[in-house]
């Protein structure tokens, strides 16, 4: 079994536990929010096949998801759970749709910690570089809070990701910032 990379330790803890974080009462949060919701809406109306909302997770893994989409030639989504406050479930639902479209289809990244940081890192050229840092947190900061935690016990938080959160991973896996990311401090 190979050791849990230390940043999912700490971006895990600092997810779960809170701390000094940009997060849904700040005007720049909420602007940001828009932003991410109104391009997660171009998005998902431009997804070439048909998707449809499901109660049951759709997919056992990355694996599974490629070859059910390939062959049904419909983008399944996962319906349950509730959404995060600062969204509406429908606004919920289509990020769900793009980000599995778009990222882990798209870019033919996993559902393990390195592939949502691969999925996150590929994805910025969708977005406005105000984006960055509320996609780490919503991407990266909640893989880290799963594999923290031992699943999606956790309550979903709205927050843009602190520039040390995205420095640490980028440098764990030896790259360098997407350019134009915008960092909040």
């Amino acid at each position: 079994m190979t050791q849990k990379p230390q940043w999912i330790t700490n971006i895990g803890a600092e997810y779960v536990n809170g701390g000094s974080v940009t997060h849904e009462s700040n005007s720049v949060y909420r602007h940001v929010l828009r932003t991410m919701v109104e391009r997660n809406t171009e998005l998902f109306n431009e997804i070439p096949i048909p998707v449809k909302f499901q109660p049951e997770d759709p997919y056992s893994d990355f694996e599974d998801m490629k070859k059910t989409v390939a062959k049904e030639g419909i983008l399944r989504i996962f319906s349950g759970g509730s959404p995060p406050k600062h969204m509406s479930v429908e606004e919920n639902l289509q990020a769900r749709a793009v980000h599995d479209y778009y990222g882990h289809l798209g870019y033919g990244c996993d559902f393990t910690p390195k592939g949502e940081f691969t999925k996150w890192y590929m994805s910025e050229q969708l977005y406005e570089p105000c984006v960055s840092t509320l996609l780490f947190a919503e991407v990266v900061g909640q893989v880290a809070a799963a594999h923290y935690v031992g699943g999606f016990t956790y309550e979903q938080r709205g927050m843009l990701a602190p520039s040390e959160w995205v420095t640490q991973v980028c440098d764990h896996y030896n790259v360098t910032p997407p350019e134009g990311t915008y960092m909040f401090e």
